[in-house]
């Protein structure tokens, strides 16, 4: 028997039979994103729970989500091409590519500096977990950990398209010429980015890959908002927990204070995601075609790492870093936790380096 009371529907008997409950709302082709909540609360007290805990929730999905289309700005743009580097500039914004490392190292938003000295980097490592150290991970993915800096840098270009906008290409070979890797940057006239990341593998086995991502060092920002799974971190195989919403926190709080300092942070399903200084300006991130993971935090990747022969260190040690670490990723290696002594994460969660991989985000100023 099912009551309906306001918005809630009570179920006083359970039977082998299926109701179909109406939904409390209609769902137009607005093109709004709708997700149904169903959430399983006690009727009265038991014992140390009260009244209305919940015990179970799940999400339904009632709509997709809908990338944004973007209309570029056509605003005329200032391109200086000489041996060291591409500068892309006009009254918005300057963006600065160096040509010997084949990074984007410099985005002036308003005179500006949004980048910290690294700027935007492919990446493919992650601090070790407590169980990648079980399963030897820090020691068979180690050769990750640089992938960028080890790279060989191909070809620095840029071209003039009909739009207006300025494409560009970056041509790397990485990890021991093992995957070739090309990354595109179209700026518009308002300082809009579109970045693509294409990887092409060189080679055919099972080795395993921490992440498929980007690693961007900013200066100082204070607050992380996002749509996508939250409160609190979430990974491709712990995520049922968190649902999809609209969070704000402060990048410091992104932490999370394990034991030993290690991989954390990580939002998945991740639609677009805003970053926002002190003084109110800052930069949206946004899903271009697949839902993205995110994550921002106030340590670098390697003050997180205890080293391949794991030292005993403790979050009360670290200190906040000059810079804010931003990673956006397509995805990332599971965590894993069957045991913490030699297994992997499950096979549907592993992530493997030599297969071929593409995603795209916008990077848009405020």
């Amino acid at each position: 028997v099912v009551e309906k009371q306001g918005n809630i529907y009570e179920i006083n008997a359970l039977a082998q039979n299926y109701y179909t409950i109406p939904l409390p709302l209609e769902i137009s082709k607005d093109g709004n994103e709708y997700i149904l909540k169903w959430g399983a609360l006690l009727k009265n007290d038991e014992g140390l729970l009260k009244k209305n805990t919940e015990l179970a929730f799940a999400e339904f999905p009632l709509t997709t989500y809908e990338f944004p289309k973007y209309v570029s700005d056509s605003t005329p743009l200032k391109v200086v091409d000489n041996q060291e580097e591409i500068i892309i500039s006009n009254a918005h914004f300057s963006a600065r590519i160096d040509k010997k490392s084949g990074k984007w190292i410099s985005y002036k938003v308003r005179k500006e500096e949004f980048f910290g000295s690294n700027g935007l980097e492919v990446n493919l490592w992650r601090p070790a977990t407590d169980n990648d150290f079980g399963a030897g991970l820090q020691k068979k993915l180690h050769h990750l950990k640089d992938a960028d800096d080890t790279s060989s840098v191909q070809s620095v270009q840029y071209e003039e398209l009909p739009s207006k906008e300025i494409k560009i290409t970056i041509r790397k070979v990485l990890i021991n010429n093992s995957v070739d890797y090309t990354q595109e940057l179209i700026f518009d006239g308002k300082g809009s980015v579109l970045v693509k990341n294409h990887f092409v593998p060189l080679r055919e086995d099972n080795t395993l890959t921490y992440k498929i991502g980007n690693h961007l060092t900013l200066t100082d920002f204070e607050t992380l908002t996002w749509y996508g799974r939250g409160v609190w971190e979430s990974y491709q195989d712990r995520k049922t927990s968190a649902l999809v919403g609209l969070y704000e926190g402060k990048i410091k709080d992104q932490f999370y204070p394990y034991v030993r300092p290690q991989e954390t942070g990580n939002k998945t399903d991740v639609r677009w995601a805003k970053l926002t200084k002190k003084n109110g300006r800052g930069f949206w991130v946004k899903s271009d075609s697949k839902l993205l993971n995110i994550s921002a935090l106030p340590y670098s990747p390697e003050q997180l790492f205890p080293g391949v022969d794991k030292k005993q260190t403790h979050p009360e040690e670290l200190t906040f870093d000059k810079h804010t670490h931003l990673h956006i990723d397509l995805q990332q290696l599971g965590i894993g936790g069957d045991n913490s002594w030699g297994n992997l994460p499950m096979e549907k969660y592993l992530l493997y380096l030599y297969k071929p991989y593409q995603y795209s985000y916008r990077i848009e100023p405020f």
